[in-house]
């Protein structure tokens, strides 16, 4: 049975609208602000968020929720979310390795960067961007 499914029964729709909004900020360099606050929004939720798993026994049977909340998590950084990328980074040291290798490959290829695989230099470069776009 497809648990995530009976959690999140519009599972394959946030993938689709994900993937759509991906496409759309691909062509916009601002992003897209009111999809990013709308994602935020919606990542707050009950069973769309708070799956990283820092330890064996919490990835518990939740990868599929788990890679949900990736794609979201992604989706809002491409549309100008801080919080996006730091969801992402807090699935850099997720147990489960593919989610840490999609979280680390998406942080390099939005950012642009290729700092080390550790959730803490991801954290303290993106508190850094905040920081800056906050003296502007």
């Amino acid at each position: 049975v497809r648990l995530h499914w009976r959690r999140v029964p519009h599972y394959d729709r946030i993938v689709c609208l994900c993937t759509s909004l991906e496409r759309l900020a691909a062509d916009n360099p601002l992003g897209i602000p009111a999809a990013a606050r709308a994602l935020e929004s919606m990542i707050g939720k009950p069973h769309l968020g708070g799956f990283v798993a820092t330890t064996g026994p919490d990835a518990g049977g939740n990868y599929a929720s788990a890679y949900l909340e990736l794609l979201i998590a992604r989706t809002m950084a491409r549309c100008g979310s801080i919080r996006g990328l730091h969801v992402l980074a807090d699935y850099v040291d997720d147990v489960q390795a593919m989610l840490a290798r999609y979280a680390y490959g998406s942080l390099r290829e939005i950012t642009g960067l290729s700092l080390e695989r550790n959730c803490a230099a991801w954290k303290r470069w993106i508190d850094g961007q905040q920081g800056q776009s906050a003296q502007s």
